[in-house]
């Protein structure tokens, strides 16, 4: 399904769900229920800044580039191959070391959430984003996006942590109103995880209830082949030289979230 489509179907379900108003914005009712949309795997744009990394020395030691599906501006400094490397997660075994504290960067490699927050980090909804503005909706005041590393699972990187305060800053901005949790493809994953590692009595003050579209809540078998093939995030094909088969493949088969 495109893009466009989809965010179609999304508007289509909100407006069901009385999220959205079905009259045109000047004659919508005041009080619109907030939204925080939880992006699909790789939806969302990452920022990796490199510093004097030497791990690789076939890539250049300093400098960023942006990972996400749809970049219309990929990096030229930086190969796919760099990229894939420069974004495989080290594991620790030591039994000794929480689970949650054993994954870390490639030293000398930062990497966050681009504009957290704001619907600029997931520029693949924008359809969705303009049917909302045309019912009154403001992106990034009662429009908010929950983005995430999809390589890491929702218990690392401060993902509940950082969904919290956003969801809290939603209702507060928009006259305490319960928020909507809109999830598409491994989204709901994630919010999903949220719901059931919060309180009862959070979630009543907070959640007004929650949207899962195309949702993989009872797991997929789409991406199984990864781990041997690889697959470039950029347009989500399969690589197609060896040496770029083994980075991708390698990178995939350290997220915890394979």
């Amino acid at each position: 399904m495109s893009g466009k489509a989809l965010c179609v179907v999304i508007s289509f379900a909100l407006a069901v769900l009385g999220v959205v108003a079905v009259a045109p914005a000047a004659t919508a009712a005041p009080g619109r229920i907030p939204v925080v949309l939880f992006p699909a795997f790789r939806l969302t744009k990452l920022q990796v800044t490199v510093h004097g990394q030497a791990t690789h020395p076939a890539c250049p030691r300093s400098g960023s580039f942006v990972d996400y599906y749809g970049n219309d501006h990929p990096s030229t400094a930086f190969s796919q191959v760099c990229q894939d490397e420069l974004l495989t997660l080290r594991y620790s075994g030591d039994p000794f070391v929480p689970m949650t504290e054993r994954f870390s960067e490639q030293p000398g490699v930062d990497v966050r959430v681009l504009d957290y927050g704001k619907t600029t980090s997931a520029p693949f909804y924008e359809p969705l984003y303009r049917t909302l503005d045309a019912h009154g909706y403001q992106r990034d005041r009662d429009i908010r996006v929950a983005g995430y590393d999809a390589r890491r699972t929702p218990d690392l990187g401060g993902f509940v942590e950082r969904t919290i305060d956003l969801i809290e800053q939603n209702s507060r901005a928009n006259g305490n109103h319960p928020v909507r949790l809109v999830g598409h493809s491994n989204g709901p994953l994630y919010a999903q995880y949220l719901l059931t590692h919060t309180s009862r009595a959070w979630c009543a003050r907070y959640i007004q209830g929650f949207t899962s579209i195309a949702g993989n809540l009872r797991g997929q078998r789409l991406l199984y082949a990864t781990v041997f093939t690889g697959l470039n995030i950029l347009d989500f094909t399969n690589p197609t030289t060896p040496a770029n088969a083994r980075s991708s493949a390698g990178m995939y088969l350290t997220a915890p979230t394979t």
